[in-house]
């Protein structure tokens, strides 16, 4: 039985990271070809990678028999060779033991390389392969195609407004923040509006707390929200999410004292957000990062870049 032949190709542009774009490619005998691209707005070259391979596989049957060709050896080395190190120390790598760099689609492609009978080839980028240009051209053309939809804000604009005159209606706010252990922090939200525009930015801050990196973030953005809208805003912030859902109304009863009868740490800022609120409607999720949150994954892929940026 002859196995299916497949051509995956990612790409970020026009930089890495950056918009993302992945394209696969499903080759039969007579080479007749059937072509899936797709894009996001914030990724990097190997995730794109990944994804292009997972997609692929993700539309053959249970033991189908396949040949997937990838110009990545990045995926070509970790599905083949890397993947059984990570696995048997817990998807750990080195001796630092640190989480191996994209689990989460790491663990996804692994599932679908054990559910198929892969063969996994690599070609190389760019050398005339017809199939693989395809692909490459396919890819970068979704990356181009999510960069062009994608709106850097500054500090002092609006989302979706530039006046900020009319109120915004259910329109979902991602916001993530990281830490580095020198006293760096970044924050990072997205929002994607009616009109299918994705609206986003980033910001990073030297010797600063995580409190107050965090804090900043949710104030950049709530600001950029015009009064009366109505949003759900989700994070992977506990400490966000837990002083808005549980310890503000209790602040606010309680004259912005704590049950010590002292006033929380970074009062200013607490007061600052609880201002920006009331103008507000706010339905706030809590979500741990996986993948199964792919604009929060983006989100705080975009905050790790403006952090390396620092």
């Amino acid at each position: 039985m002859d196995r299916l032949v497949l051509y995956t190709d990612g790409s970020c542009a026009p930089t890495n990271p950056g918009a993302g774009g992945f394209a696969f490619l499903r080759v039969s005998k007579d080479e007749s070809t059937v072509l899936s691209a797709s894009s996001h707005s914030w990724s990097t070259n190997n995730r794109m990678e990944l994804q292009a391979a997972i997609a692929a596989l993700e539309t053959c049957a249970d033991g189908e028999r396949v040949e997937l060709h990838t110009d990545s050896q990045y995926v070509k080395n970790g599905i083949t060779n890397w993947i059984h190190a990570w696995k048997a120390n817990g998807w750990r790598r080195g001796k630092a033991k640190k989480e191996v760099l994209n689990v989460n689609l790491w663990r996804r492609l692994d599932q679908e390389n054990q559910r198929l009978d892969v063969e996994w080839r690599w070609v190389k980028a760019h050398a005339g392969n017809q199939f693989n240009e395809i692909v490459d051209q396919a890819a970068r053309q979704a990356a181009f195609e999510a960069h062009d939809a994608i709106r850097e804000i500054s500090n002092d604009a609006w989302l979706g407004h530039t006046d900020g005159a009319q109120p915004l209606n259910q329109v979902t706010l991602c916001f993530c923040v990281t830490q580095a252990t020198a006293g760096q922090a970044a924050w990072a939200f997205e929002a994607a509006l009616a009109n299918g525009e994705v609206v986003c930015q980033a910001g990073a801050q030297c010797n600063v707390t995580y409190e107050i990196n965090t804090l900043t973030g949710a104030l950049t953005m709530l600001r950029k929200v015009p009064k009366g809208s109505t949003v759900d805003v989700v994070t992977d912030s506990g400490y966000l999410y837990d002083f808005v859902t549980n310890h503000r109304p209790s602040l606010q009863l309680n004259n912005w004292q704590t049950t010590a009868n002292t006033p929380p740490q970074v009062l200013e800022y607490w007061q600052q957000l609880d201002e920006v609120l009331d103008g507000l409607t706010v339905e706030w999720f809590y979500t741990e990062l996986d993948d199964n949150h792919v604009p929060l994954a983006r989100v705080k892929e975009r905050a790790e870049a403006a952090l390396l940026a620092v």
